[in-house]
């Protein structure tokens, strides 16, 4: 293997550079294959990170955290903050960064969640591991384009109450804005000029009926799983409620592994027990305290209106106000092979 020597750098600049050009040559010797890769998607405040914190304990995989987070990024790469795509649209800039994150072969200033401490290790890791888990909370709405453009190892689609999302958003503080200036922005996340007509007409109420920040944050979380529930017939990924990953944690990590063909390691089953780094604050006791916070965080007002804007949206067949959704509903959502009995 090629050696990676670094000088002594003059100055912080000249260390930065230095160092961008040694994680590119790294990876290049840590290339990854596309179809070994996998990819855990989901929205945010649905779990991912713990998704991503259990599977990163793979051996001889690295990790790329949310490429498509950073405004730099979409503005550069013809993204925006939920892009949707057509399975027909061509889209080669979309896809050229896409195919770059997929095989490892964004620089430094991507979001790699590295192992190691020290500079010098993390070159090292990077060489050596040539394996890819990627999380995004920004391509739901891009999966059936997604699943046509590119063959991964596999797809783990996590998905949470509608509920527990919106209070976690609001106890996190990052989605505390102006919700109706946010609807009128160019990079809205419920922009519908580009959606397929029948999204279009079952979204248009919905947006209209948003009248305060946490129906607007439900809309969001309807409109990014509505488009892969309902707009593939074979779904090929693997889908993972949060609340069976709670409740049924060993098991859930058993039929995650097994559907991605790899294996179920110690430190796996020990991380799958610990809060992920994106919590706040203790987590409680039981499965069932856990899963029923946001009984408790949100007002009774605030959850009807969450709960009105997924009835609006046409998947409360999938969650009401019980703290678990309806599997059955659920389980036909996601390659067969991969489904719970």
């Amino acid at each position: 293997m090629t050696r990676l020597k670094l000088s002594p750098p003059r100055n912080s600049r000249s260390s930065s550079l230095l160092y961008q050009g040694a994680f590119r040559a790294a990876g290049s010797l840590g290339a990854c294959r596309e179809e070994e890769t996998i990819v855990v998607t989901g929205v945010p405040r649905s779990g991912t990170t713990l998704v991503q914190e259990t599977l990163q304990e793979l051996p001889d995989y690295k990790t790329l955290n949310e490429p498509l987070l950073h405004k730099s990024v979409q503005k550069a790469h013809g993204f925006t903050s939920r892009t949707y795509l057509s399975p027909d649209a061509v889209a080669p800039q979309q896809r050229r960064f896409l195919k770059q994150t997929l095989s490892g072969k964004l620089g430094a200033t991507a979001r790699w969640s590295q192992q190691s401490d020290s500079r010098w290790q993390t070159l090292q890791e990077h060489a050596k591991r040539r394996k890819l888990l990627v999380k995004f909370c920004r391509l739901n709405r891009m999966l059936p384009w997604f699943c046509q453009n590119f063959q991964t190892k596999g797809i783990v689609l996590v998905i949470r109450h509608p509920c527990s999302v919106v209070s976690s958003m609001l106890k996190y503080g990052q989605w505390d804005f102006d919700f109706r200036q946010r609807i009128q922005e160019s990079d809205s996340p419920l922009r519908l000029d580009n959606l397929p007509d029948e999204t279009r007409s079952t979204f248009e109420p919905v947006v209209a009926a948003v009248q305060s920040l946490e129906e607007m944050l439900a809309a969001i979380w309807a409109l990014d799983y509505y488009i892969p529930l309902r707009h593939i017939e074979s779904p090929p990924w693997l889908l993972l409620p949060y609340e069976r990953l709670v409740k049924r944690g060993e098991a859930e990590l058993v039929r995650v592994t097994h559907g991605l063909d790899v294996p179920i390691t110690t430190p796996m089953r020990q991380r799958l027990h610990r809060p992920s780094s994106s919590v706040k604050g203790k987590l409680r006791g039981d499965a069932d305290s856990q899963l029923s916070k946001w009984k408790s965080n949100l007002r009774p007002e605030q959850i009807d209106r969450i709960l009105n804007i997924v009835e609006l949206a046409g998947l409360s067949e999938y969650y009401t106000d019980a703290l678990e959704p309806d599997y059955d509903a659920l389980n036909t959502h996601q390659s067969p092979s991969f489904q719970w009995h």
